[in-house]
């Protein structure tokens, strides 16, 4: 008896009729083609350029930043806005032309990619190299103030607002130069967006802060916790509208960025200036432990030391004196001079500060030891005495002369702001002053600082 047998199945396929597979219907994915984007052409150059670009004018102006964590923000931000902005509109400009003028939009028309996808993969390698060269950017200036800066930290928010600027520009830029057939149109395109983004300074209304190139003190203010996200909202809601209108299948879905980028710039024109709020640290008073009390803000307490050194000669004269100042208060402090608190001279980073040190310690104490006996007396009461008043002009000078050494013919202070024709050095009085006892001395300074403010000539003592 025969048992059937079910035949075995050929090992050999007919592969003509098996179905096609999916990878050979599918688009190659977006990532390989990227990858290879990101490694020729001129994406890694582009970076670089970025970087040199924005670190260029930071280095000459380092004086200026360097210690405090809001002045590097906003000289950076300052020149993403004005030099990355265009440079990156240019870029962007230079490769949506040479895409047109190598035929490429016809040869991607048979690509089963669709053409946003074919733009995301033109467009994303600029982009990518730009942000990097922002990133390296920020990463050095950034080091570079770290070990000067005292409280504080940098904030993400500025850096995202460069970020959404850098990357519109770049769309814009791209869009551009697909669409006007000329090969000048990167410069001029780039020449445009710098006049662009920099006129809104020279403007007064709120419409100013849509520009990315205006900034505020921000080594004194902080933006309000929803400044950063609405301005990223601002700026890259226009470059994701323009992508959309340009490349996307239904351009009616530009409308949706292009509504948030209009409500956004509403809030923004809306709010103006009160988008940022004065940073608390400046209030804070950091102050030496020794009397009289010197004390600085809390954003400038690394210049502790500088200050107390510098006024050393000025606060060991006044030892003893009666009625001298018992605390020495920067001016955010608003110091009260019937409580017996003296101001002390407002400092500006890049000029009468470098690094945490006065760039002249000395004019810092003269101009410490001149608040004490600046009189601001009118016209009208000079003129009734004038010689009276230019003898207490005299005694001005004397007494400033002794407190803080230092040959101040050339100081744009005068003790009496109402009179010109004092003398800016006495030594007659200034060496009376050096002979008299210490108990003389400090006697007769009691006397004078309690008229220190007095515009009668007659009540002020004579040297």
């Amino acid at each position: 008896m025969t048992t059937g047998t079910s035949p075995r199945p050929s090992t050999d396929t007919d592969t003509s009729s098996r179905p096609t597979t999916a990878t050979t219907t599918r688009p190659p994915r977006l990532l390989a083609p990227l990858r290879a984007e990101l490694r020729r052409g001129i994406g890694p150059w582009l970076g670089i350029a970025v970087m040199v670009t924005l670190i260029a004018p930071m280095v000459f102006k380092a004086a200026q930043w360097q210690g405090s964590w809001g002045e590097t923000q906003s000289l950076l931000h300052s020149a993403s806005a004005l030099l990355g902005g265009p440079l990156a509109t240019a870029v962007g400009c230079w490769q949506g032309g040479r895409e047109r003028r190598r035929g490429m939009t016809e040869l991607r028309e048979t690509s089963v990619r669709t053409p946003l996808a074919q733009t995301l993969l033109c467009l994303a390698p600029l982009v990518l190299w730009i942000l990097a060269g922002y990133v390296a950017a920020a990463a050095v200036v950034l080091l570079a103030t770290w070990p000067y800066a005292f409280s504080g930290s940098p904030l993400l928010s500025i850096a995202l607002t460069d970020a959404a600027w850098l990357g519109t520009a770049t769309v814009l830029g791209f869009v551009a130069g697909r669409l006007i057939p000329w090969r000048l149109s990167a410069p001029v395109a780039a020449a445009l967006m710098y006049v662009t983004v920099g006129f809104p300074s020279y403007l007064s209304s709120d419409v100013r802060f849509l520009s990315p190139a205006v900034t505020t003190d921000a080594g004194s203010y902080l933006p309000v916790w929803w400044q950063g996200p609405v301005t990223v909202v601002w700026l890259g809601g226009l470059g994701l509208a323009a992508l959309l209108a340009y490349a996307a299948r239904l351009r009616a879905v530009a409308l949706l960025p292009l509504a948030a980028t209009l409500a956004a710039a509403t809030l923004i024109t809306q709010t103006g200036f009160d988008m940022w709020r004065q940073d608390p640290a400046l209030r804070r008073a950091i102050c030496s432990g020794s009397a009289p009390k010197i004390c600085v803000s809390g954003l400038d307490g690394a210049l502790l030391p500088e200050v107390t050194k510098a006024l050393t000669g000025v606060t060991s004269r006044l030892e003893g004196v009666k009625g001298a100042p018992v605390a020495y208060l920067d001016s955010h402090q608003k110091p009260r001079a019937d409580e017996g608190e003296a101001a002390l001279p407002d400092v500006s980073r890049g000029w009468s500060v470098v690094r945490n040190k006065l760039t002249d310690p000395d004019d810092y104490a003269l101009q410490t030891a001149a608040s004490l006996m600046r009189r601001q007396c009118p016209e009208t009461a000079l003129n009734k005495d004038r010689a009276g008043s230019e003898r207490v002009a005299l005694t001005d000078a004397a007494v400033l002369s002794w407190l803080a050494p230092l040959d101040h013919t050339g100081s744009n202070f005068a003790p009496n702001s109402a009179t010109t024709s004092a003398p800016s050095s006495t030594p007659d009085g200034t060496a009376r002053l050096k002979t008299m006892g210490d108990e003389e001395r400090r006697e007769w300074l009691g006397r004078y600082l309690a008229t220190s403010k007095n515009c009668t000539p007659a009540e002020v003592p004579v040297l």
